[in-house]
């Protein structure tokens, strides 16, 4: 009797139920949470309310990226070995939501010690959080939306479904989390409960997303596809994938200009506007923004693909940057750039995982092995590097020009530094991202491969 393995099945563009698209979503929402609490408001918290030094801050974030690139690689090899009755990607979900989420609280649990202590901590306890857990389970989760269906319209969907709830969670936790923190006095205690309550939503989310959803289409392949292919032949394979490189430089690429906007606009309104909450009212508007837009999405693409959507919204998005440059004071013309930025990114926004997904078939056509743990894993290493080198880069910046997070009142040459990150490096950001999206036709091309795809399956070959 042949061996039986589970393979992509052609007929799996099945349509998939409202009830594991708004459970993929709920999943996206609890684990954005992590997203917008590192992204947005840690170094804030480590420098502004626990007073260390933002270089030390960058460092330890940089150094704990380079471990966190070996924990992806040896989480894709896992998912891709691993078969249960699950399916690869939900019972990681599962094990991982809740310790995840109580390591995201130890990064708010600094200790009232002397600053080599804390600082050990901080290592420690970040390693803990985004080298071991948020692998763990963030892996499994981008991997889930190539599981869930083969056919581009139906990821393309989950995609946009995600990204509604990951933004909303994002609209909520910067409309809420600095007011709530500056009302009750901004003190670590304050930070423990709430970053406290939003834990618990993370690890809700994830369990809701292993509960509600299913991964699909498993066939019985002949012997031909029955060979065992090493991690290293998997990972050589996305090397030769080249538009892997494509979308996982546009994931970097939105990843980063999310971490450096919101980062920045922080100090930014602290500083330059004498009033840090109103990064939370900009963020409102231009994550509101993002909403809309990402709800338009699907109407949208009836008229554009996914890239040439992105493309147009990315032109936008760089108009709005440019009003910022152009009146970096008038709060009126920065909540205007703020519509026209969210609307501007939505696109990319809805449809960048989808694009990473596409990725896969591609791999699968170009060398005959299908390697979803590998392509996720291996986009997310190179997405953590970068961001890490992002992160560091942003507080060297700070830090080179004088910036002191005890300080009420900056340097002169700090100032220049905290305007220029907020007006100009968001800029070169959406400038890449569209240099990018112009190299990517794999759109056109994905109908011809599906179909290869579909006759050597026929035939029992990947």
């Amino acid at each position: 009797m042949e061996k039986e393995q589970k393979i992509y099945d052609p007929g799996a563009a099945e349509q998939i139920s409202w009830r594991d698209k708004i459970s993929y979503g709920i999943g996206g929402f609890g684990f954005n949470v992590w997203y917008v609490i590192t992204a947005t408001f840690l170094t804030y918290f480590y420098t502004n309310v626990m007073g260390i030094s933002i270089a030390a801050i960058g460092t330890i974030m940089l150094v704990s990226k380079l471990f966190d690139g070996w924990t992806d690689i040896i989480m894709g090899v896992i998912i891709n070995r691993t078969n249960t009755k699950w399916g690869k990607a939900r019972p990681w979900i599962l094990w991982t939501s809740i310790p995840f989420a109580i390591s995201t609280l130890l990064l708010f649990t600094v200790p009232n010690s002397t600053n080599m202590i804390r600082l050990v901590y901080v290592f420690i306890t970040y390693n803990l959080n985004s080298t071991i857990m948020g692998t763990a389970a963030f892996l499994p989760f981008n991997t889930l939306n190539s599981l869930l269906s083969r056919d581009q319209g139906q990821r393309t969907m989950c995609s946009n479904i995600r990204q509604i709830f990951c933004t909303a969670c994002q609209l909520i936790l910067t409309a809420i989390t600095i007011p709530i923190c500056t009302r009750f006095g901004n003190t670590q205690m304050v930070w423990i409960t709430l970053i406290g309550i939003y834990s618990v939503v993370l690890a809700i989310g994830g369990i809701i997303c292993f509960w509600g959803t299913r991964e699909r289409a498993v066939v019985v392949a002949t012997p031909k596809t029955e060979r065992k292919i090493s991690a290293w032949a998997e990972f050589k394979s996305v090397l030769k994938n080249k538009y892997w490189y494509i979308a996982f430089g546009l994931w970097v690429l939105q990843t980063f200009y999310s971490m450096c906007n919101n980062t920045a606009v922080t100090y930014y309104c602290q500083y330059k506007l004498d009033n840090v909450n109103l990064s939370a009212s900009l963020l409102t508007v231009e994550n509101t923004a993002l909403v809309v837009g990402i709800f338009l999405c699907p109407v949208l693409l009836r008229f554009a693909n996914k890239r040439n959507l992105a493309m147009i919204g990315t032109i936008m998005a760089i108009a709005g940057q440019a009003i910022v440059i152009v009146a970096p004071t008038s709060l009126t013309l920065l909540n205007a750039a703020a519509v026209i930025r969210g609307l501007g990114i939505a696109p990319l926004s809805a449809t960048v995982f989808a694009m990473l997904s596409d990725t896969v078939e591609y791999g699968q056509w170009k060398t005959h092995i299908r390697s979803e743990g590998i392509i996720f894993s291996a986009a997310t290493v190179g997405m953590k590097i970068v961001s890490g080198v992002g992160t560091w880069l942003i507080a060297m910046i700070y830090s080179a020009a004088g910036f002191d997070g005890t300080l009420e009142i900056q340097s002169a040459s700090a100032m220049t530094a905290i305007q220029g990150v907020y007006c100009f490096g968001t800029m070169i950001i959406l400038v890449a991202t569209l240099g990018l999206l112009l190299m990517n036709r794999l759109e056109k091309e994905y109908p011809s491969i599906i179909a290869d795809l579909e006759k050597r399956e026929a035939n029992g070959e990947l």
